[in-house]
């Protein structure tokens, strides 16, 4: 059974997805070594979406500012323009704002505003580890 390059990851760190996705990415050997940008970007589709979902699209997006992925990087300004067609979306809208947030220099700070985006898929539940992560420092 192909696994999608996130699934490996949480299980890589312990955590179960919980959740079968539908992609028609090939299979990958993911380990726990993997690096989460990549495997973030393999779940981001050509048009910027993870599948079409807000809360996911946003829940990765999220992640990749947690990764201190450059605000420029190819499949961020992607994932970002497919959520600004969506911005009427709360997760989207706020998502949005942190990205406006980062390119005034206002630095990201995570916390409970932000576990609305960890409800959906695995983007949500590697924003989780990523946010206990920054909690635990």
């Amino acid at each position: 059974m192909a696994r999608n390059p996130l699934h490996a990851l949480l299980s890589a760190l312990g955590l179960s997805s919980g959740v079968k996705l539908r992609g028609k990415r090939p299979p990958a050997a993911v380990g726990a070594t993997d690096d989460p940008h990549r495997l973030l970007g393999a779940s981001l589709g050509p048009d910027g979406s993870v599948e079409g979902d807000v809360a996911r699209t946003a829940a990765a997006v999220a992640c990749l500012l947690l990764l201190q992925t450059p605000l420029h990087d190819p499949q961020l300004v992607r994932a970002r323009r497919w959520l600004k067609a969506h911005e009427h979306d709360a997760l989207a809208g706020f998502v949005l704002g942190l990205c406006a947030g980062l390119e005034s220099g206002v630095p990201l700070t995570p916390g409970p505003t932000w576990l609305p985006l960890g409800v959906r898929g695995p983007e949500g539940r590697l924003l989780h580890q990523l946010l206990t992560r920054a909690r635990e420092g």
